[in-house]
């Protein structure tokens, strides 16, 4: 099995697919911002990288695909993000060493997937097939659609 993520603080994408191509499961990871804590950032970087390490204890996965951070992007964002994907990666490293771990480049999944590297996020949901659109139809955008859509993705990728 292999597990496609999209790494983020409100809707962690993540979809699991088999050697077939075919969608298993998939799920939105979320976390509630907390201002008020100066370790938030930390305190959900846990959460979901714990979600995703249940997900390989409860599954058989055997590679890993996670979307690499955007090389022309700056700011506590990405800083951010950095620190949740290395989360994520630290915790399978420790508790699944034995999952293959792939980290994809943003705009070689565009290009894949949509055969522009500049692609938008309608754009890769449009290039979704329809099967996985009729799985997908009940996540709205507003609530992690465009996640799981890199994720399953990175799943086929």
């Amino acid at each position: 099995m292999i597990l496609g993520i999209d790494q983020s603080f409100t809707s962690t994408g993540v979809v699991l697919t088999g050697f077939d191509k075919e969608v298993r499961d998939f799920q939105i990871i979320s976390t509630q911002k907390n201002d008020l804590d100066p370790l938030d950032i930390f305190k959900r970087s846990i959460i979901i990288s714990d979600k995703i390490a249940q997900i390989c204890d409860n599954t058989h996965v055997t590679e890993l695909r996670i979307e690499g951070l955007g090389m022309s992007s700056i700011g506590n964002a990405t800083r951010n993000l950095a620190q949740l994907q290395y989360a994520i990666i630290s915790e399978i490293i420790k508790k699944h060493p034995e999952i293959e771990i792939k980290i994809i480049a943003p705009t070689s999944l565009k290009k894949r997937s949509t055969g522009n590297g500049k692609a938008t996020k309608q754009d890769m949901y449009d290039a979704l097939p329809e099967s996985v659109k009729t799985l997908f139809k009940d996540v709205r955008k507003t609530k992690g659609l465009y996640d799981i859509t890199d994720a399953y993705f990175l799943s086929v990728f």
